[in-house]
């Protein structure tokens, strides 16, 4: 079953709204569904709404690994994964799918520390160089 169906089936009464990947929407990733298909699980199916719009409109997020849900976490929403994102895992999300290897558990501080500080390599734009952390 795919997960937007899942979504469907563990939701049944919830009004679903269907936003595409961007970067299926600009044809760099596989995955575009027909719209027929996709209205067989969503109420809506948006597209020329920006994510933040969607979020604001939205009391939840189910996703595959999408950013989304990053960002949706940051904003104190509870958020679903189907895939394994780098955000899931850490007992922030409800995970659909096993990780792996079991994580730790993080504070959403610690989450947002590692990922937007700690792990990313950061390049002075002027000179080039790394940035020290």
């Amino acid at each position: 079953m795919t997960y937007w169906r899942q979504v469907r089936a563990d939701n049944p009464n919830a009004y679903l709204i269907y936003k595409e990947h961007p970067d299926v929407v600009a044809g760099n990733r596989a995955g575009k569904w027909p719209e027929a298909a996709l209205r067989e699980f969503a109420d809506e199916v948006v597209y020329k709404v920006d994510i933040v719009s969607c979020l604001e409109a939205t009391d939840e997020v189910h996703t595959l690994t999408s950013l989304t849900g990053f960002e949706a976490l940051l904003r104190g929403m509870p958020v679903s994964v189907y895939g394994l994102p780098f955000y899931g895992g850490w007992g922030l999300t409800r995970d659909r799918r096993p990780y792996p290897r079991p994580r730790r558990s993080l504070q959403l501080d610690e989450l947002i520390a590692g990922a937007l500080l700690l792990y990313p390599l950061y390049l002075d734009p002027i000179s080039r160089l790394h940035v020290m952390r």
